[in-house]
């Protein structure tokens, strides 16, 4: 999912070729919303420079509003001689790209192709014959009340179908 935010990096003409390289190591680690969780030594390393050169490049990034750096630091006991003292430690540097990039459309599903859940329901005539399914509507009336309109569809249907088959 890097490719739209490399993408977006590559349009950003102000940037020289160092700060693109960096740019774009950063934005592979990235998950889909843009967020990358690295040390500097390893993002160094990837980068093909000092931890020092990649800071530069990270406030660089920042300062054209490319990235935001979140720093989160622990408070962590440390023996120091007979007594325990606490102190802050660093975690990993959390980037988070702020450059806006084409994301990408979630796909909609194939729904012609898809499987129905139930069949349709003038698939359900095809089964039985037409007498028994003009007997299953006039059972079906006993539920209905007289005037009410499924009363008065089903007995149009009855008399559809009994013009059709010619019962009397």
């Amino acid at each position: 999912m890097s490719s739209p935010i490399i993408a977006a990096i590559r349009q950003q003409r102000q940037l020289k070729e160092s700060l693109v390289h960096t740019a774009a190591e950063l934005a592979h680690r990235a998950s889909i919303y843009g967020v990358v969780s690295a040390s500097i030594t390893f993002m160094a390393q990837k980068c093909h420079c000092s931890p020092r050169t990649f800071q530069r490049h990270v406030l660089r990034l920042i300062e054209l509003r490319i990235l935001r750096k979140t720093v989160t630091k622990r408070l962590v006991p440390v023996q120091v001689g007979g007594r325990t003292a606490y102190r802050l430690r660093n975690e990993v540097n959390v980037y988070v790209f702020i450059l806006p990039w084409k994301k990408p459309l979630t796909p909609k599903p194939p729904i012609d192709r898809m499987a129905r859940k139930f069949p349709y329901p003038q698939d359900k005539a095809k089964e039985g014959s037409l007498t028994g399914y003009r007997e299953n509507l006039e059972r079906g009336l006993r539920f209905h009340s007289p005037g009410t309109p499924g009363y008065m569809s089903t007995l149009e249907e009855i008399a559809r179908l009994q013009a059709f088959v010619g019962d009397a």
